[in-house]
């Protein structure tokens, strides 16, 4: 060993390091002494070159062990390595004017990763699903036991790869926990999981770094202390950088708690000066909360945002605060500038820029240039290049321009319509000059990645910025023009109007691209709808009217990804205190209802009625009413009797708007559904009956009164002759109908007003003896028609038979075929299958089963097959438990559902691409519910019960040979295999 300390003294560190290390760790626990002081003088030579770094690969030896060590690594400390003297390196020539730069010299210490050197453990096998819940319980001994448990198991491994599994979410909440103990002790564990992973840690700085930044806040100094040395040792680990990136500072920063920017401006301070480079770009978005902090009534934020100027100066320069001082109010710029004035002297000087070119205009020489650049082919980057060499009196380039040149050379590569000049910087604007929105087919991507779970669920009460940096991600994916998005999440809402007016422009030149973008785009205006500013969020409801009339123009379909990310958000709105904001959004009501289903978008109004506004709440109910009164009581979603006790609950609000709002809801239901509204709204106060009972009454006046356009009669009245041949009389227009509801309505009011004793006189007055004259006993004349005497020689010719005429179209099909929306209609018509009314549900059985005998529209099933076999096996699950059990029931009208219900089931089966469709589990509770019925003994009772359980046994033939044959079978076995259990 002390041959081999020798060696690297004068040939340099040019071996392989780890296995001497080995050899090393044996030679400490040797029992010679004079071998164990061998192997401390050769750690202390290769000190010299790996730094204090090789120091942690000895950390699991003895405590006197490593004191001999330490007292070895503090004698050489600051002392450079010795220069090559033998060797290749020793030999190599200098150019003149350059310095030989040579691994193993005695410029400095070789760049040796130290944590390459070191083995590491998984532990994401003892974070156990059981501790990562502990954590997070609401007991805090259960928390501390958690705690320590995870302390051993970092302590215990030492070294151990960055896979941390779920535990980073958990201990970032731990590090601010109420309990402060375990708030150090959370912080503690976290410094040490830095320490062991070592520079790959950096990966979990988005993850721990808020909690650490946090924990500076508190208000003990104990848990500030706890953050500060956390933060150290993971800058130490990983660098300043990554704390830097994705606005980690700035999104702090926001916070107005003066300890945290105390404490954080002050470790900024003290880093950013000894950081190489930092993004500008993120670290600017910092300079609002700095020079709001110089202002600051608190005297210690002031004291540390001033010492921080100086180094924000370093790395964005004066030129960059200045303009973003600029922007200040006139009162705060003036003493902002002047003291960007005063810490401007203070600027160390910039190093003298490394000349490019040779004396006398030769070409410059580049020893070792990386592939990078010397394959460059961009004429005008080499072009450049010389230019900048000629005149210059330098004899070669040094490394470090080398990097900036391959920097400017792969930019102009990349965007051949930017110029760039040399060392990478641009010397105009790049602008993108691709179009703003590009069609694609990677929605379904995006619904897939949600649904499993890949990306976050589009579902908050207000946007964190995990959701803006998701859409940002999203949109960049999608092929966004790169100006549009940095317009859209831009903190200026002017750029915000700029980016809606290319949205509209984007409808008329590509209408195609919108539709398949139209996620992003409404999710982009899902987060708008959280801005204060009212000039946005008009353009925005503007830009909504063009595009839901785009898509009912081009009859698009609004999927449910598309309406949850989006429509919860836009109800808010309705509540808006600004009239002009409320129009717009009712009439997008209006235009959704072409694309969207009424009864999915009842149940998103329903959830607005959990609203504290009580404007929202107000406008939910009057558009629920609408509903009712457009689509009829089969809107009402998940049922009648669950919507209207929920709209009832509402007449006994505080706010007379939303008790007018609710009595008028209820009023429109009443209309359709007579007194059972009375059992849908279930028990409410008697306060709360009498006002319903009141609003019926007038309202039921008000409709009866409405003018209705009488015909006006005849001036002569002619008997009918026999001449005259037999009218059929046309019916009378429906507005001339009065219901017995109306009339029951009319006489109780009649019954109820006082009767007077006005004398009447005039045209109303009553001549008794005219009455006795019309009331006696007058003779009939009876007219006898005349009659026609038939030809009978028409009774030799041939009979001709009628011709054969399709029967007319059920009412269902007339409903599906007049509707604008087929696709809303269709949805509408399926979830009235399951309806536990018999009538309503073999309606519906009726309009499908037309559907689906029609080949050209039956395509349009297709996305709906589960669907549809969803609500058959309901409803045979309904026949089976209730309607079979229900004494009440008609049974014929049973068996009359059996025999619909199994021949719409069987149409859908006969098709054999809508077959396939089905997924295994819906299959697998159709075949349950089939086999069920069909070991029913009560269908031996009926009359058609033998019928019904011949059909249901066909059915099931056709389901096992049109289906999905893995599906079907995958479910057979499984039954079976329950079964034998």
């Amino acid at each position: 060993m002390n041959w081999l300390a020798n060696a690297i003294k004068e040939f340099g560190l040019v071996i392989q390091v780890k296995p001497v290390i080995d050899n090393v760790k044996k030679a400490l626990s040797a029992t010679n002494p004079a071998v164990r002081t061998s192997a401390i003088t050769l750690l202390g030579v290769i000190y010299l070159y790996m730094g204090p770094s090789l120091r942690m690969l000895f950390e699991n030896e003895k405590a006197a062990l490593l004191q001999q060590i330490d007292t070895e690594f503090e004698k050489l400390q600051g002392i450079a390595p010795p220069p090559v003297t033998r060797g290749l390196a020793a030999t190599l020539p200098v150019a003149d004017g350059e310095d030989s730069v040579v691994e193993g010299s005695g410029s400095g210490p070789v760049v040796l990763n130290a944590a390459d050197l070191i083995s590491r453990t998984d532990i994401s096998v003892l974070l156990t699903s059981s501790l990562i819940e502990e954590l997070g319980d609401k007991n805090w001994k259960i928390r501390l036991e958690a705690l320590q448990r995870l302390a051993a198991i970092v302590n215990e491994a030492k070294f151990f790869t960055p896979n941390l599994g779920d535990l980073p979410n958990v201990l970032k909440s731990r590090m601010f926990d109420a309990n402060k103990n375990l708030a150090i002790q959370a912080i503690a564990i976290c410094q040490a999981i830095g320490t062991g992973m070592g520079p790959n840690c950096n990966k979990y700085i988005r993850n721990l770094g808020p909690g650490m930044i946090c924990a500076l806040g508190d208000g003990k100094n104990t848990v500030r202390s706890a953050a500060i040395s956390c933060m150290n040792a993971w800058v130490e680990q990983a660098g300043l950088l990554p704390f830097i990136e994705g606005e980690l500072m700035s999104d702090s920063l926001k916070m107005e708690n003066p300890n945290l920017r105390i404490e954080l401006f002050s470790w900024l301070a003290e880093h950013l000066p000894n950081a190489k480079s930092v993004p500008s770009s993120e670290l600017s978005l910092c300079l609002p909360y700095l020079f709001v902090a110089l202002e600051d009534r608190n005297v210690e934020v002031r004291k540390k945002a001033q010492e921080a100027v100086l180094p924000f100066m370093i790395h964005l320069g004066y030129d960059v605060m200045s303009r973003t001082a600029s922007k200040l109010k006139p009162a705060s710029k003036t003493q902002v500038m002047a003291f960007l004035d005063k810490t401007k002297p203070n600027l160390p000087a910039k190093q003298a820029p490394v000349n490019k070119a040779v004396r006398g205009g030769t070409r410059p020489v580049i020893s070792k240039m990386p592939s990078s650049v010397a394959n460059v082919n961009n004429d005008d980057s080499l072009h450049a290049f010389g230019e900048a060499a000629e005149g210059s009196s330098s004899p070669s380039l040094k490394l470090g321009s080398k990097s900036k040149m391959s920097r400017a050379t792969s930019k102009a590569r990349l965007f051949p319509s930017a110029k760039v000049a040399v060392g990478g910087k641009k010397t105009c604007e790049e602008v993108d000059t691709a179009p703003q929105i590009i069609a694609n087919n990677m929605k379904e991507q995006r619904i897939q990645d949600e649904q499993r779970l890949k990306v976050l669920k589009w579902n908050f009460t207000t946007p964190r910025d995990e959701f803006y940096e998701l859409l940002k991600e999203q949109m960049t994916v999608a092929g966004f023009n790169r100006n549009l998005i940095t317009q859209c999440f831009h903190s200026d809402f002017k750029f915000h109007i700029k980016s809606l007016e290319t949205f509209q422009e984007c409808l008329e030149t590509s209408p195609e691209a919108c539709i398949a973008n139209l996620d992003l785009i409404l999710k982009w205006l899902a987060l708008r709808f959280f801005d204060t500013n009212p000039s946005v969020i008009i353009k925005g409801l503007e830009y909504l009217q063009g595009l839901f009339t785009l898509l009912a123009e081009n009859v698009y379909h609004l999927g449910e990804y598309e309406g949850s990310s989006f429509i919860p958000y836009l109800i808010t709105k309705v509540g808006d205190p600004k009239d002009p904001v409320r129009h717009a959004v009712r009439a997008i009501f209006k235009l959704i209802y072409k694309v969207y289903p009424a009864n999915k978008m009842f149940l998103y109004l329903m959830d607005g009625l959990k609203s504290k506004n009580a404007r929202q709440r107000m406008e939910c109910l009057d558009e629920l009413g609408c509903l009712i009164e457009m689509y009829g009581m089969s809107v009402c979603q998940p049922n009648p009797s669950i919507a209207l006790k929920e709209v009832a609950r509402q007449i006994s609000d505080r706010d007379n708007g939303v008790r007018n709002a609710a009595l008028n809801c209820i009023v429109q239901a009443y209309f359709l559904d007579g007194e059972r509204v009375y059992k849908h709204i279930g028990a409410i106060s008697d306060k709360d009956i009498s006002l319903l009972e009141e609003r019926i009454k007038r309202a039921s006046k008000n409709r009866s009164m409405q003018p209705v356009t009488i015909p006006q009669p005849q001036p002569q009245v002619k008997v009918p002759s026999p001449e005259n041949k037999v009218k059929v009389l046309s019916p009378r227009p429906v507005s001339h109908i009065v219901t017995e509801e109306q009339v029951a309505v009319v006489r109780r009011m009649v019954a109820s007003r006082p009767l007077t004793n006005r004398p009447v006189s005039g045209a109303f007055s009553l001549d008794l003896e005219k009455i006795e004259h019309m009331m006696e006993d007058r003779e009939e004349v009876v007219m006898m028609p005349k009659l026609v005497k038939p030809d009978l020689e028409d009774l030799r010719e041939p009979i001709k038979f009628p011709e054969t005429k399709m029967r007319p179209p059920s009412p269902a099909t007339k409903i599906l075929n007049s509707s604008h929306d087929a696709a809303c209609a269709l949805d509408l018509v399926i979830s009235q299958i399951a309806s536990n009314d018999i009538t309503v549900s073999v309606q519906a059985l009726a309009q499908i089963d037309e559907f689906l005998k029609e080949e050209d529209r039956a395509e349009a099933m297709a996305t709906r097959v589960d669907h549809l076999l969803v609500a058959g096996s309901l409803q045979y699950r309904m026949i089976y438990t209730k309607h079979m059990s229900d004494d009440s029931t008609n049974k014929a009208d049973v068996v009359r559902l059996y025999r619909c219900l199994t021949m719409t089931v069987m149409s859908l089966f006969q098709n054999r691409m809508l077959a396939r469709q089905a997924s295994k589990d819906v299959l697998h509770d159709l075949v349950h519910n089939l086999v069920t019925i069909l070991l029913d003994i009560r269908l031996n009772d009926l009359k058609d019960g033998a019928n019904v359980i011949r059909a249901i046994n066909v059915l099931v033939v056709k389901a096992v040979e049109r289906s999905d044959h893995t599906n079907m079978m995958t479910e057979i076995g499984r039954a079976s295999c329950r079964e034998r259990v």
